[in-house]
């Protein structure tokens, strides 16, 4: 029953016509994350899933593994999530977090980690992202 959140298909087309990259880093096993990235998420240009050397999210290792498979630096990089986790992930990168209210977690509970950015639809992402300066 797995299948990509309505809207994400078409903002990740979007994000590529702009000339940015996208990664995934999840928790998840990093063969069926790879899998799934085949799947649904062609357009992905890196997927971190869980594997040895690798220490699970909020650490930042995974982060820092797709940034560098990406040669992209922090500091032009948003983290966007769902839940907890990937909130206490963005804080540990020091990176700016966009939380989605469509997924795991309600806003209520993403408002208490004061993201940079809360969304509730995927269409939502880059006119945020452009309000704020962080893409032209």
């Amino acid at each position: 029953y797995t299948r990509a959140f309505e809207g994400v298909s078409e903002l990740l087309a979007a994000i590529k016509e702009l000339g940015l990259k996208t990664a995934i880093v999840t928790n998840k096993y990093d063969a069926a994350a790879r899998n799934l990235k085949d799947i649904f998420f062609r357009s992905v240009d890196a997927i971190v899933g869980a594997r040895d050397g690798i220490r699970p999210k909020p650490a930042p290792d995974g982060v820092e593994t797709a940034l560098a498979a990406l040669g992209v630096d922090r500091a032009d990089a948003v983290y966007v999530g769902d839940g907890e986790t990937d909130m206490k992930t963005a804080k540990n990168c020091s990176m700016p977090a966009v939380a989605v209210t469509w997924g795991f977690r309600p806003r209520e509970v993403l408002e208490a980690f004061e993201p940079e950015f809360i969304i509730d639809k995927p269409g939502e992402l880059l006119p945020a992202l452009r309000a704020a300066g962080l893409i032209a």
